[in-house]
């Protein structure tokens, strides 16, 4: 990855495509311990994640605005993974970034990827997220507050299927988090019917190296019984480690 171009960033390998802000999260770092049910029925559990060539050009506007273009081997299993060598995906996203204060910025992607599948079907996703961040300048090391809404549509294989993620992440002391989620899911049709779950998640960090998260979820899908489910995660960090994106 390029370091110092002025206005652009090439990259080359393996990466997290540029497909919303939930997809470049790796596992250690998804928001809740489990990805959005509709992340997870089209790119996977882990996301989309493949080998390609990524160029980001930095527009000119008064706010962060990032154009990002990117062609990959097309090799992700959930999503594409074409029986031909030849056959590339392509992602596409806008990313827009406002200050609103000192203390709280906006964040706005537009996203969408294309390319073939088993048996020459087409798959394609395109879909948005906002994302809304407020830590305070003065004892911002105490309190935060998250909130991501993501709408995602996309057709893998012959099946076409739609969801949206709304999540609150709340800092209310130095090393707690309390957090909550809604996310829904459906297949083609207005009047196909719907799975919807429904998250509860605290999370202690004792430092920047470890962190303990307790989750509860409940899950309603069509002629089932409900599911609960509760998950523990431990979580640490050894050697150097990249920064997260902001």
């Amino acid at each position: 990855e390029t370091l110092s171009l002025p206005s652009w960033t090439l990259k080359l390998g393996k990466f997290k495509a540029a497909l919303g802000r939930h997809n470049t999260f790796h596992t250690h770092a998804f928001p809740f311990i489990d990805a959005p049910l509709i992340n997870e029925q089209l790119l996977g559990e882990e996301g989309l994640n493949d080998v390609g060539f990524s160029a980001a050009a930095l527009l000119p506007a008064p706010w962060f605005l990032e154009l990002t273009l990117q062609a990959l081997a097309g090799d992700s299993d959930s999503l594409f993974a074409s029986p031909s060598p030849y056959d590339l995906a392509a992602v596409a996203q806008v990313k827009n970034l406002w200050d609103l204060t000192d203390d709280a910025t906006l964040e706005l992607n537009l996203f969408s990827t294309a390319g073939n599948s088993p048996a020459a079907h087409r798959s394609n996703v395109y879909g948005a997220d906002a994302t809304y961040k407020w830590r305070p300048s003065v004892g911002g090391k105490y309190k935060a507050l998250i909130i991501t809404g993501q709408y995602l549509n996309g057709l893998k294989v012959d099946s076409r299927a739609a969801g949206i993620a709304a999540w609150t992440q709340y800092q209310f002391a130095e090393r707690w988090w309390a957090q909550a989620r809604y996310d829904r899911t459906h297949g083609e049709g207005a009047n196909t019917p719907s799975t919807h779950r429904e998250s509860a998640l605290f999370g202690f960090f004792p430092s920047e190296f470890s962190g303990f998260r307790l989750q509860y979820s409940r899950l309603s899908e069509p002629d089932k019984a409900t599911d609960h489910t509760i998950a523990f995660q431990w979580i640490i960090s050894m050697g150097a480690h990249p920064a997260h994106a902001y």
